[in-house]
């Protein structure tokens, strides 16, 4: 399965797509603010709400060391960075052969590289490869 820890755009364009491929996810977010979709990713078992950033009792009942890919995807790119800091010494302590792949989404260039040494294994910036996209079809 797949865990996305945040609940924001991204998030919810990626369990669009992980819906219709029928691809199994896991959202975590510490959002207690129930809104219309969050209630039915509840219903569907889908949705576990955090106290806290990685906590590490919201990532056991996740099973999120059987998880194929944890995608960090905060609104912001401090949560997202605490996020994978608290996720990283999670799977570390349960010192497995094989450690699922911890995917970062940075909203700033300053920032890739400390959610790199906060233990992400990759670290997608939509905004800078929209204005890559954006720069090589102005030419």
């Amino acid at each position: 399965h797949i865990i996305l820890s945040g609940y924001g755009i991204v998030a919810k364009m990626l369990i669009q797509r992980y819906q219709k491929e029928n691809q199994e996810f896991l959202v975590i977010d510490t959002d207690k603010v129930v809104d219309h979709d969050r209630q039915l990713l509840i219903d569907d078992n889908r949705l576990l709400i955090a106290p806290y950033l990685g906590n590490s009792n919201t990532l056991m009942k996740a099973q999120a060391e059987l998880a194929s890919k944890i995608m960090v995807c905060f609104e912001t790119d401090e949560a997202t960075i605490v996020g994978v800091m608290n996720t990283k010494e999670y799977l570390e302590l349960k010192k497995l052969a094989i450690q699922p792949k911890i995917v970062a989404l940075i909203l700033y260039q300053e920032n890739i590289n400390k959610a790199i040494r906060a233990g992400a294994d990759e670290v997608i910036a939509p905004y800078i490869l929209a204005a890559e996209k954006i720069l090589c079809d102005a030419k």
